[in-house]
């Protein structure tokens, strides 16, 4: 995902990672990246409160859940900071294992005040060893503050 961002025009691509070893390799990219690249180490939990309001256009959350809990838990609460981080007219969209925008869904992204929701299905590839995602098609959500 890094390299796709990276292919189109942007001032900064800032990465909150909280895996020590991934890190690392993405202190490696950051160095080679087309664009600035600004590396955080830490959860999200743990470091988006120093991030400033309305200041990014774009959102990708892409995490691995630490719990069973947090399948739900962390999108559900990150929501709400998506919200408050994202310049009007910015865009947040996140890794769904769902193929569908569910009206329970809608209903917490609306909570949140995202009333601007769509999606597509993009066609995916991924490799046969992939462990998280098996399926030709993935929901690509689109949302915007």
């Amino acid at each position: 995902m890094f390299y796709y961002l990276q292919e189109h025009e942007i001032e900064e691509h800032i990465i909150i990672e909280g895996n020590a070893d991934v890190f690392v390799k993405l202190e490696e990219f950051a160095q080679q990246a087309k664009h600035k690249v600004t590396p955080i180490f830490g959860l999200w939990q743990d470091v988006v409160d120093s991030l400033p309001n309305d200041s990014f256009d774009g959102i990708l959350f892409d995490t691995a859940p630490i719990t069973e809990d947090d399948a739900t838990v962390m999108p559900n609460s990150f929501f709400e900071q998506a919200y408050r981080l994202l310049k009007k007219g910015g865009i947040f969209s996140r890794f769904m294992s769902e193929i569908e925008i569910t009206p329970d869904y809608r209903q917490r992204l609306n909570k949140a005040g995202f009333f601007n929701i769509s999606s597509t299905l993009c066609s995916v590839n991924p490799p046969k060893d992939c462990l998280y995602w098996d399926k030709p098609v993935m929901l690509a959500p689109i949302i915007i503050k």
